[in-house]
């Protein structure tokens, strides 16, 4: 992991490569102001193989995400308990897009699919945008305190979650108000 987070930051194209044998690709494909999104935070290739390296760990802990997800999103008084289950399933998804190396349509429609999720269930955005906060103080507290060895390594993945994390709620909340 450490050879991909010394290469951070120094990508300064928006375009696919592969950093040391992980497949990670930004989609040129895709519309303009989704490029412009992530030019705007600085989210590169680096960035993205970072993420991808995390998998392993984020999927050791993914059921705990979600949980911390839903416990969050009961406090909502619009929480329609009977699609629990189908707010697991996207999360599980979404948290997997997230992690994947790849900001492509797979990862733009994760992210719409939940903006969908939360509209038709009358959940409030307010609500995900503190569930989200609470899954990113998870990963940042516990998981990388955890498993990461140096500060940092630490200071390094703090600043890419961050990264990653706006950009998914720039994206869910665009699509939030253009459904509704």
């Amino acid at each position: 992991m450490r050879g991909q987070m010394e290469e951070l930051g120094e990508k300064s194209s928006v375009y696919s490569e592969t950093i040391n044998d992980l497949d990670v690709f930004i989609d040129p494909k895709l519309p303009a102001e989704i490029i412009l999104q992530l030019d705007m935070l600085q989210i590169r290739e680096g960035d993205l193989g970072v993420l991808r390296s995390l998998q392993p760990v984020i999927k050791e802990y993914l059921e705990r995400m979600i949980n911390d997800y839903l416990e969050q999103l009961i406090r909502d008084p619009l929480y329609p308990k009977e699609t629990s289950n189908k707010i697991h399933n996207v999360l599980q998804n979404h948290l997997t897009q997230l992690f994947r190396g790849r900001v492509d349509l797979a990862f733009i429609k994760s992210s719409q699919d939940l903006a969908y999720l939360l509209y038709r269930t009358g959940l409030s955005l307010d609500g995900y945008i503190a569930a989200t906060q609470n899954v990113i103080q998870l990963i940042l507290v516990c998981i990388l305190r955890e498993e990461v060895q140096s500060k940092e390594q630490s200071r390094v993945l703090a600043k890419v979650i961050a990264k990653i994390f706006c950009f998914e709620l720039q994206v869910v909340l665009k699509s939030y108000q253009n459904i509704s």
